[in-house]
């Protein structure tokens, strides 16, 4: 299971990526299988094919080419002999095409081919059978899928954080949050992160700019501030400092017990 979390993080994180493709050009079945075989070589990892090319930006090129690809244009990999580029076919088909995915691809869950993950760090994933992969990866997309939807939420939750907790709450000024990730261990999700662009008057009286990253747990506790981004995932006693000691006001007792500070 660990290898299929990796593997899901893996691909979550490529296709988060922002680098232009307008150079490819999709005309065929052969274009889209030969650029298929290459994302496959130079990834991270692959199902039952070792990648053999350390090229990250071309990597991330054609995962965003990848992306824009019609449901029928997918076809041209879901239908390949190769499991390979069925299953490159099949997940992102289940990212951006699913309804379409599951009506006619419906047996590639019940698929009894062995397969396992073949890493460009010479590992190895256990074997286990293509359906099943394919079933959990599905489920996975799908949890992925509906925490991402929370976003609009956490970002809710720090705008009021910042007007419950700052000395000057009327000063605040909310820009953007241009970052938002997850993180996840074995258990599934483990943390979400986002930054945030803003305005507001320190305790110094100096109105300023600044951009925070907040680290939430999956209960949406949060358990980090640090200016700009942040490598924590979590922290017990919650680290608040900078935040509180630039921008917050004094703290009761039923606020410290709140934020678990105490």
């Amino acid at each position: 299971m660990k290898f299929i979390t990796v593997f899901i993080a893996i691909l979550l994180c490529i296709t988060t990526s922002f680098v232009s493709t307008q150079s490819i050009k999709s005309d065929d079945c052969k274009t889209i299988v030969d650029s298929a075989n290459v994302f496959i070589q130079t990834s991270e990892s692959a199902i039952n094919t070792k990648p053999t090319i350390n090229d990250r930006q071309r990597n991330l090129s054609l995962d965003k080419w990848l992306q824009k690809l019609s449901f029928k244009e997918f076809r041209c990999l879901l239908d390949n002999e190769s499991i390979s580029l069925k299953a490159t076919g099949f997940i992102y088909a289940a990212n951006f095409h699913g309804d379409s995915l599951l009506k006619n691809y419906p047996y590639l869950l019940t698929d009894t081919t062995t397969v396992q993950f073949f890493y460009a760090s010479e590992n190895t994933s256990p074997k286990m059978k293509l359906g099943e992969l394919l079933s959990m990866m599905t489920q996975k997309i799908k949890e992925d899928k509906d925490n991402f939807a929370r976003r609009p939420e956490i970002e809710e939750t720090v705008s009021a954080f910042i007007k419950k907790y700052s000395t000057y709450p009327d000063t605040y000024k909310p820009h953007s949050f241009p970052d938002f990730s997850m993180g996840s261990d074995n258990e599934g999700i483990s943390d979400f992160k986002v930054t945030h662009d803003y305005e507001i008057k320190n305790n110094e009286g100096k109105n300023v700019r600044v951009v925070s990253a907040f680290v939430f747990d999956k209960n949406l506790r949060l358990n980090v501030i640090e200016k700009d981004s942040s490598s924590y995932i979590s922290s017990y006693p919650p680290k608040l400092d900078y935040w509180l000691k630039t921008f917050g006001r004094q703290l009761t007792k039923n606020d410290s017990l709140t934020l678990r500070l105490r």
